[in-house]
């Protein structure tokens, strides 16, 4: 789950230096696919920031998230953009 979202991190930023914006929910438009058993992400970008998080089939207990430039939705004291999960 960590290392889909670091791939999706490095995905987002680089769509959002072409484009000025993340994407919102379509995955593809980044081309972006996640890992066998991992979910799609849940990204709910903003203005200038972008959380998302997943699952895993494997692991259903457990969430892991991501936040550019804004906090990290379930491990907070994460540092931007560092994958966590709790």
């Amino acid at each position: 789950m960590k290392s889909d979202l670091r791939n999706l991190v490095t995905a987002e930023e680089a769509f959002f230096s072409d484009s000025g914006k993340y994407v919102i929910y379509d995955t593809m438009q980044i081309k972006f696919k996640p890992s066998t058993g991992v979910s799609t992400p849940r990204i709910v970008p903003g203005a200038g920031y972008c959380p998302a998080t997943v699952t895993h089939s494997q692991v259903p207990t457990s969430r892991c998230a991501s936040g550019v430039n804004t906090t990290n939705t379930i491990v907070t004291s994460a540092g931007d953009g560092e994958p966590a999960c709790k």
